[in-house]
């Protein structure tokens, strides 16, 4: 007789979806972080309201606790001279993105029909214990664009 769980043995049900899952996750990170900052500005190391430069001052400190995320920018950057750097957001890629990538084609004309299109999605591990990023060939990430799932060549 099968249980009323709805499992046998060896596996589980999930309540939600992965995205549902994968969404609450990234939603406590971030208000973890914001609340890890805060609580370093007030009571922290990173109290710097009394210091000659507050803006270096908290910078120097949550750089140094290797908290990079309570950094807007970077104060020793010269006015204009910070880069923008285009970070891989993983909330982003866990929703199958389309995944650019810079080819130049070894400076070679590439015909509009030869372009491959890539996306980047979460998958489940094949035990079910373990959420990955893949490379896939389709819009929806149901296709790996290789025989490892993009996880490694």
């Amino acid at each position: 007789m099968e249980s009323a769980s709805g499992c046998k043995e060896g596996y589980g049900d999930y309540v939600i979806s992965m995205d549902q899952y994968l969404e609450a996750y990234f939603e406590a990170v971030e208000q973890d972080q914001e609340y890890n900052c805060e609580y370093e500005k007030e009571y922290g190391d990173c109290n710097c309201q009394n210091a000659d430069d507050e803006e270096i001052c908290e910078y120097d400190c949550f750089m140094g606790k290797g908290m990079e995320y309570c950094v807007d920018n970077n104060p020793y950057a010269e006015e204009g001279q910070e880069e923008e750097e285009e970070e891989m957001e993983l909330r982003e890629y866990a929703e199958c993105r389309n995944l650019e990538v810079q080819d130049n084609n070894n400076n070679r004309r590439k015909l509009e029909q030869d372009e491959v299109e890539y996306f980047v999605g979460a998958y489940c591990s094949e035990s079910g214990s373990a959420i990955h990023l893949g490379v896939f060939t389709d819009d929806t990430c149901s296709q790996f664009a290789d025989e490892n799932g993009g996880a490694s060549t």
